[in-house]
């Protein structure tokens, strides 16, 4: 018999996060899908945020444990989380990000009518100093999507993700832990489940992803940028044909040359 109220556990990597984890705390609390398990996984910090967590000690459905040491990627924590994991969804949230209420509620529903779903996304806004900046994403795709997904960049953000968790996929949908993949290994794991499952979509805003740092390239700038995405390319470039690995490199490196254009210009 299906459990009418199944457990959603949020997998949530944190390091030296004290002045967001708080309210990172307060928007799942908030939810109004109540049966949830938070999976705190500390990365080594060295600030207060472990104090932060610990005054929230009162709420049994927070879990908070620390690797002992700093892996220095999100991939090390999250893992460590899915493993731990007992509910038959996962959904990840970052240590500065933030779910509006109804996230988890709209997306089990959404889960729970669609069996022929693995992994569902929704739309979030960007927020960059308190202030809305744009929505993501901008070129939704559902179905099975690896095509598109291989072509057009990382167009799933990673804190409205859901997805299944059961003794098949277990093992098998964990992120690489390869250090040279650090900003980009949800993305590699979404191109790896896009090949074998059905991804889906629900168009409405649902999460805040707050932007920090000023970086356009993200961890290591352009050099480090262009070495993880062209890693990402080869490990999936077997799933595409010519032509499409072709216009993948075309584009991004198009891509990426207008980014380096832009921030010569600023």
């Amino acid at each position: 018999m299906r459990d009418p109220r199944p457990l959603v556990s949020v997998i949530t990597p944190v390091f030296n996060a004290q002045a967001y984890i708080g309210e990172t705390i307060e928007s799942v609390l908030s939810q109004t899908w109540q049966n949830w398990e938070m999976l705190i996984v500390d990365d080594g910090s060295t600030d207060a945020t472990a104090s932060v967590i610990d005054s929230y000690k009162g709420e049994k459905r927070i879990k908070y444990s620390s690797l002992g040491y700093n892996s220095g990627r999100p991939s090390v924590p999250r893992n460590y989380g899915m493993r731990e994991a007992g509910g038959p969804y996962l959904a990840f949230l970052d240590s500065d990000d933030l779910w509006l209420p109804e996230k988890l509620e709209k997306q089990v529903h959404f889960m729970e009518e669609h069996e022929d779903i693995f992994m569902s996304y929704t739309r979030c806004t960007v927020q960059a100093n308190g202030k809305a900046t744009k929505i993501r994403p901008t070129v939704p795709r559902q179905g099975f999507i690896f095509t598109p997904l291989f072509l057009l960049n990382n167009f799933i953000p990673c804190l409205t993700v859901m997805l299944r968790n059961d003794d098949r996929h277990r093992e098998m949908y964990l992120f690489d832990e390869d250090p040279r993949l650090k900003a980009i290994e949800d993305y590699d794991l979404w191109l790896k489940i896009a090949v074998h499952e059905k991804v889906g979509f629900i168009d409405e805003l649902l999460a805040v992803f707050r932007l920090r740092g000023d970086s356009i390239f993200g961890s290591g700038g352009l050099k480090a940028y262009l070495n993880r995405n062209h890693l990402v390319i080869q490990k999936h470039r077997q799933h595409v044909p010519k032509t499409t690995l072709l216009a993948k490199y075309v584009g991004f490196y198009t891509q990426a040359l207008a980014m380096y254009g832009l921030r010569k210009m600023a």
